[in-house]
C-alpha cells in the first residue's frame, strides 16, 4: 500500500491514525444501533442524535493533533524541528475525493505531469489503495474525506485538495498545509453560499423553511450544511432538525439537480460519464424535488454556464459569504526543498488550453493563487466554533 518511504518512526503514525479508526467505527455502532432501534419502534432516525455525534467526534479535531506543533502560530503543522522528514521516491496526490474518481484523474492528468517535471519526481494520481499483502484487504477506491486524510497522517498521499469545511479538519488532524486555490485573473478564489428552491415553489425566504426539508451535502461541508445550519439560526431562529428537516444528498451537483429537476434524477445528471441520451430521459422525467438545497454557488453557476441547468429551474432565497473555496496544499512533513518544488509547479502551471482549464473555464478560475489559511478560513472556523452551540440549543 505504501507509495514512498518515510523516516518517521511507525508508532507516531499508528497512533495519530487509531482515532481516526474508532471515529469511523463508533459511527458506524451508533449509526447502526440507533437506525434499528428506530426502525423497531416504526420511527424516523432522528436527525438531532446523528448531529450531535457528527459533533462530538468532530471536537476531538478541533486543535492540531498530538505531535504537531506551531510555533509560529499561522495555525498549520510546521515542518518537523528533529529532521525526520518524509522522503518519498513517488508523490502521491489527489484531488478532493469523490464518486468520479477516474474523472477526475483524466482532468488533472495535465497537472500531474506538470508536477512531475517540477519535482523530478514520478507522480501518481491516487484513484485506489493498492491490495495489502499483509491483511489480504482488498484495493478499495479512494473516495471519502476520512480516507484521504488517514492516507496523508500516513505518510501515502503528500499532495490533495480539501473542500472548504473540510479543510480545518485535515488541518488539525493530518498536519495538511493550505497553499494554492483555483482563482479568477485577479486571484479572487471565494464563493457565496446560497439556498436555492424550485423556481414554482411557494417558499421566499428562509423563514419560509419551517416545516420543510433541506437538502444538505454533507455534515462535513461549509456552505452544503454547516454555514446554513448556524445562519439559519442566527438570522431566522430556525433550529436544524426541529424547525426543519434536513437530508444529505452527496455532493452540490445532486443537490442542485435535486431542486432544479428531481431527487431521482440527479443521480444520473451528476454522472459525468451518463450518456446524453440517458441525460436527456432523466431530464424529462422531473419530480420528487426537494424542498430547498445548501450550495456552493460557484458550482451553481458552473452548470448554468455549461446548459445543464437554466436559471428558470430555480430561485435563490439566502446568500451568505465570502467563503475561500477548495484548496490544495502539502503533508507538513515533506522535505523543504521539494515543497519548494511544488510551490513552484503550483505556480508555474498554466490552466490554459488543457482539461483544468475546462474544468473551471465557466467559474472564470484561470490559475492557482496562494492562499492564507490563517486569513482566508477565519469565518469558516468561525462557523465551526458556532456550530455546537447552534446544535445544543435544542
Amino acid at each position: 500500500m505504501a507509495t514512498g518511504t518515510t523516516t518517521s518512526p511507525a508508532p507516531q503514525t499508528s497512533s495519530r491514525t487509531r482515532p481516526f479508526l474508532l471515529f469511523a467505527l463508533l459511527l458506524c455502532i451508533v449509526g447502526v444501533t440507533v437506525y434499528y432501534y428506530l426502525q423497531s419502534n416504526n420511527e424516523a432516525p432522528d436527525e438531532s442524535m446523528a448531529l450531535r455525534g457528527y459533533l462530538q467526534e468532530g471536537e476531538k479535531y478541533a486543535k492540531l493533533a498530538e505531535g504537531l506543533v506551531d510555533a509560529d502560530g499561522d495555525l498549520v503543522a510546521d515542518p518537523p524541528k528533529d529532521g525526520k522528514f518524509l522522503e518519498p521516491k513517488e508523490l502521491v496526490f489527489m484531488e478532493v475525493a469523490g464518486h468520479d474518481v477516474d474523472n477526475l484523474a483524466l482532468i488533472w492528468e495535465p497537472f500531474r505531469k506538470h508536477l512531475a517535471d517540477k519535482t523530478g519526481l514520478p507522480v501518481k494520481y491516487l484513484k485506489a489503495t493498492p491490495p495489502d499483502v499483509v491483511t489480504g484487504e482488498d484495493a478499495t477506491t479512494v473516495d471519502s474525506f476520512n480516507q484521504q486524510i488517514e492516507l496523508m497522517m500516513a505518510g501515502k498521499l503528500h499532495i490533495a485538495a480539501f473542500s472548504t469545511g473540510q479543510v480545518p479538519m485535515a488541518v488539525n488532524a493530518a498536519g495538511f498545509v493550505p497553499t494554492y486555490a483555483p482563482a479568477t485573473a485577479d486571484g479572487v478564489h471565494h464563493y457565496d453560499m446560497e439556498v436555492i428552491v424550485p423556481a414554482d415553489s411557494s417558499v421566499k425566504d428562509v423563514a419560509g423553511l419551517r416545516g420543510k426539508t433541506v437538502a444538505f451535502v454533507s455534515l462535513s461541508s461549509n456552505s452544503g450544511a454547516k454555514a446554513p445550519i448556524v445562519l439559519f439560526y442566527e438570522k431566522y431562529g430556525l433550529l436544524v432538525a426541529k424547525d426543519y428537516k434536513y437530508t444529505p444528498s452527496g455532493t452540490h451537483e445532486m443537490s442542485i439537480f435535486g431542486v432544479c429537476v428531481g431527487r431521482d434524477a440527479a443521480a444520473v445528471l451528476a454522472n459525468p460519464d451518463a450518456e446524453k441520451s440517458v441525460r436527456a430521459e432523466a431530464m424529462a422525467k422531473p419530480g420528487n424535488r426537494y424542498d430547498a438545497a445548501c450550495v456552493a454557488n460557484d458550482i451553481l453557476a458552473r452548470l448554468v454556464a455549461r446548459g445543464e441547468i437554466q436559471p428558470g429551474q430555480y430561485r435563490s432565497i439566502f446568500k451568505a459569504g465570502p467563503f475561500p473555496a477548495l484548496c490544495f496544499g502539502h503533508a507538513h512533513n515533506l522535505k523543504p526543498e521539494l515543497v519548494a518544488k511544488i510551490r513552484e509547479a503550483f505556480e508555474t502551471f498554466s490552466f490554459k488550453g488543457n482539461s483544468v482549464g475546462t474544468k473551471y473555464e465557466a467559474s472564470n478560475r484561470v490559475k492557482f493563487t496562494k492562499v492564507d489559511y490563517k486569513k482566508d478560513w477565519q469565518t469558516v472556523r468561525d462557523i465551526n466554533d458556532k456550530l455546537p452551540g447552534v446544535i445544543q440549543s435544542k
